[in-house]
């Protein structure tokens, strides 16, 4: 029964998008990748960033140098 399901899933996706289309937007997806993978390194390191920036202001993260 899943199996009949999935096959009809694959039909149903196959009729609506057109696998030209498809694949084209595939391939820039692919040729913007390092594009994507910067933008999402940069939003993950600046989220990270404030995460400890309020830790510090809560009091949960020590930060002396003169110890």
């Amino acid at each position: 029964m899943r199996i009949l399901l999935l096959i009809i899933l694959i039909i149903v996706i196959a009729v609506f998008y057109r696998p030209r289309g498809l694949w084209s937007r595939v391939m820039l997806l692919w040729n913007q990748r390092d594009y994507i993978l910067k933008v999402v390194v940069a939003v993950v390191g600046i989220y990270l960033l404030y995460g400890f920036y309020t830790m510090y202001e809560r009091g949960m993260l020590k930060w002396e140098w003169y110890q």
